[in-house]
């Protein structure tokens, strides 16, 4: 901060009006003036008021003597003294001013008697010669800023009946060693201590009530501090950076740790949290490296975002019935947490709450938790158990990703949505139960559950999102009910184990690249109801020798089977409008194209003798594309053309299908007659 503003001054004696015995002997002052080069200055009884600012910037001030009687001090009255060494109040003085003694430099006794009631804002700011002080029992409060930056305070009294502490007032003191606060003071302001490099020894007497935000921050030789029962209280960043305190008291009383409170508290090892504490705030023990226990008594109900995050040496913690909400982050990183309880009671597990608790075995959620929120468990790779009950609604996106030793989990009833990746990368997860109620299985569910060896989908579940068992490599049997709608893009992609596959007939779409590089994949069922297969859906299942398109599929997409190296048989219908020039690409094994709907009405009415020459004739008529054989239509791979062809095709099937269609009618008539 810069030098406060100055008013004229009321009369200056210049030097010139002096004679030279007057300048080295005391000047007597009487409110009339003061000379610029004065040394010492005896105040004369009368005097009752030093004006603001009277003293201002006078460089060659060592001494001054105040008389009794004098009342008031003025604001900014010897501001800049920097060579004043001494001064005494007498008991007369009720008031000093703000920034009455400020930038003192030099400034090393200072007497306060009995009678002052106040120390204005920044009274004595930048005393740095300042060693020790003893406030008097009349004064009730302390400024703002009063003694900041007396960087050589070593000692500092307080006497019975000082109430409050304002903000910053002893910031800055980095010799101050130990402070006793009376049990009149009820408020320690913000920042009262900050920055207090040295203090070692703190005593809090019964009677404070707040302690307010970064009031004690970066005291980083503080060891201990008891709280008492009276703080009702912590503020935000009470001890922030008091990176020696190793032991601390909370007595029962307390109501709210704040944000950031105990934050960076390297060496606290241990805490006790009283049960009348309801709130642990944002941060409060962020990174407090060497806290291995702590104790969560009834009566606490929230523990808020960050609140343990990268507590590393702490191991167990066991949560009271009280608990209803766990926040975001709270104990992330914390890497030896091993035992933990969840009591019912709590609702909620924060985003990311527990991520990265490596060695983190078992986890039991209780019944009341709805949701289990956004990697709540993320990259806990020792935890081997997970226990899921009835109540728990949603496990959110990536709740449980990458937690590489999971190896069984039983969805309840109630759970209707998987979210989004959240089994991701749980390699040794072979045993999953999907119960009935579950509706939506997300993106990225279980991509990469490499141990997963069978997956049933309930008949609640209606669609199985993006990649949701993606590179399940050891998948063999998965069973897909009716009730499912949708199979969602790249869903099955690369389960290289999976042999057969029955698309139920409620499913209407199989997406993009939906079984692509399933190469163990033998059989194929698709029902009618389909009506659309994504582009690569069944590209490189190389083991798949049978391909049926329901009668519900008008169009077959670009490299839908390509790379199906062991197919030797497609059934396809009449009623199909495009197939992309490159669906069956690369179907090296695959000879024809067989036709059963058709082929089945042509040979029922050509059991029909009398019928049997005319509607043969007329079918050997369009030989050459489409092949008829022990009474089959077929289209060779060569003619197909890959699909390029299929357009030509269907309309010799269409023509022979007006055929068939044309001698029913005339049996169905003859029958009549």
């Amino acid at each position: 901060m810069g030098r406060s503003k100055q008013p004229k001054r009321q009369k200056t004696v210049r030097p010139a009006d002096l004679t030279p015995t007057q300048i080295l002997s005391v000047f007597v002052y009487t409110g009339a003036g003061v000379p610029k080069n004065v040394v010492r200055v005896q105040f004369d009884p009368s005097v009752v008021e030093v004006p603001e600012y009277e003293f201002h910037g006078l460089d060659d001030l060592k001494e001054v003597v105040l008389n009794e009687g004098l009342q008031k001090i003025g604001s900014g009255a010897f501001d800049y003294c920097e060579l004043l060494e001494s001064i005494a109040l007498p008991s007369s003085i009720t008031d000093i001013g703000d920034g009455a003694c400020a930038h003192c430099y030099k400034l090393r006794e200072l007497i306060l008697n009995e009678g002052l009631k106040k120390i204005n804002h920044r009274a004595f700011w930048f005393c740095r010669s300042l060693e020790s002080i003893t406030l008097p029992s009349s004064i009730t409060e302390i400024g703002l800023c009063a003694f900041q930056h007396c960087e050589n305070l070593k000692e500092l009294h307080l006497n019975e009946g000082i109430k409050k502490i304002e903000c910053c007032a002893f910031s800055n003191c980095r010799s101050l060693e130990g402070i006793a606060l009376p049990s009149t003071t009820t408020e320690i302001g913000k920042c009262a201590f900050d920055e207090c490099w040295n203090l070692r020894e703190v005593v809090l007497n019964r009677g404070l009530q707040m302690i307010a935000h970064n009031a004690f921050k970066n005291c980083k030789s503080l060891q201990s501090i008891e709280i008492p029962c009276s703080a009702t209280k912590i503020g935000d960043g009470a001890f922030l950076d008091c990176k020696n305190l190793k032991e601390l008291v909370l007595n029962d009383g307390v109501g709210k740790i704040g944000d950031n409170a105990f934050q960076n508290c390297e060496s606290l090892e241990v805490i006790t949290i009283p049960s009348s504490i309801t709130e642990v705030g944002r941060r409060a023990f962020y990174n407090c490296k060497n806290l291995r226990e702590v104790v969560l008594n009834k009566g606490l109900q929230m523990i808020a975002s960050d609140a343990f995050w990268d507590c590393e040496s702490l191991q167990g913690i066991t949560f009271p019935l009280s608990i209803t909400e766990i926040g975001n982050n709270a104990f992330e990183n914390c890497i030896n947490l091993m035992e933990l309880v969840l009591n019912d009671g709590l609702k909620k597990i924060g985003i990311v709450a527990f991520s990265y608790c490596t060695s983190l075995k078992s986890v039991r959620v209780p019944s009341t938790v709805a949701e289990i929120s956004r990697g709540a468990f993320r990259n806990c790779r020792n935890l081997r158990e997970v226990v899921l009950n009835e109540g728990t609604k949603k496990i959110g996106r990536k709740a449980f990703v990458a937690c590489t030793s999971l190896t069984r989990i039983s969805v309840p009833s109630t759970i209707d949505e998987i979210g989004e990746s959240a089994f991701e990368g749980c390699a040794k997860l072979s045993d999953l139960v999907l119960n009935v109620g579950l509706k939506k299985i997300g993106d990225n569910a279980f991509i990469d559950c490499t141990s997963l060896e069978r997956v049933s989908v309930p008949s609640t579940v209606a669609e199985i999102g993006h990649e949701a068992f993606r590179g399940c490599k050891s998948l063999r049997e998965l069973i897909l009910n009716d009730g499912l709608t949708k199979i969602g893009d790249n869903a099955f992609i690369d389960c290289t184990s999976l042999e057969r596959v029955s698309v139920p007939s409620t499913v209407a779409e199989i997406g993009h690249e939906a079984f692509r590089g399933c190469k163990s994949l033998r059989e194929l069922v698709l029902n009618d109801g389909l009506m659309t297969i994504g582009d690569n859906a069944f590209r490189a299942c190389t083991s798949l020798t049978r391909i049926s398109i329901p009668c519900t599929i008008t169009e077959i997409k670009e490299r839908t089977f390509v790379s199906c190296f062991s197919v030797r048989e497609v059934l396809l219908h009449e009623g199909i409008e495009q197939i992309a020039e490159d669906a069956f690409a690369r179907c090296r094994s695959l000879p024809v194209f067989k036709f059963p709907s058709i082929s089945g009405r042509l040979c029922a009415i050509s059991q029909i003798g009398h019928w049997r020459e005319g509607l043969n004739n007329e079918v050997e008529a369009t030989r050459g594309v489409v092949e008829r054989g022990n009474d089959e239509l077929f289209v060779t791979a060569q003619t197909m053309g890959g699909g390029r062809n299929w357009g030509n095709i269907r309309e010799i099937l269409s023509k022979v299908e007006r055929l068939i269609s044309k001698y029913e009618i005339q049996e169905a008539i003859s029958i009549y007659d």
